[in-house]
């Protein structure tokens, strides 16, 4: 548990740059920053497809919208580093959140 603290605690705002996926979906999306914020993008159609987009940095989580497939729509995100290799999602907010263990690829 001081481990997860120390990590959480230590991670660098570019700790989520690279690819990652999420386990429900045979996708890469990759994770980098543009300015002074992170996005995320995942090949589609010959072309690009945002999913994570507007991250920032709180000195613990990013916060920003993550692409809701069933709804065709941005919805608000949180994401919380577990390990160099593994972040929580959470999408959504109140009853309607859900959260999604993605692993760095």
């Amino acid at each position: 548990m001081l481990a997860l603290a120390l990590l959480v605690m230590t991670a660098a705002p570019d700790a989520l740059v690279g690819d990652w996926s999420p386990p429900d979906r045979d996708v890469v999306v990759h994770l980098a920053q543009v300015g002074a914020r992170w996005e995320g993008t995942a090949p589609a159609d010959g072309g690009q497809l945002t999913v994570l987009k507007d991250l920032t940095w709180d000195g613990k989580t990013w916060r920003g919208e993550v692409w809701a497939p069933k709804r065709k729509a941005f919805v608000p995100a949180v994401i919380r580093l577990e390990s160099p290799d593994t972040f929580v999602l959470t999408a959504g907010s109140g009853l309607l959140s859900k959260e999604v263990v993605w692993r760095r690829r």
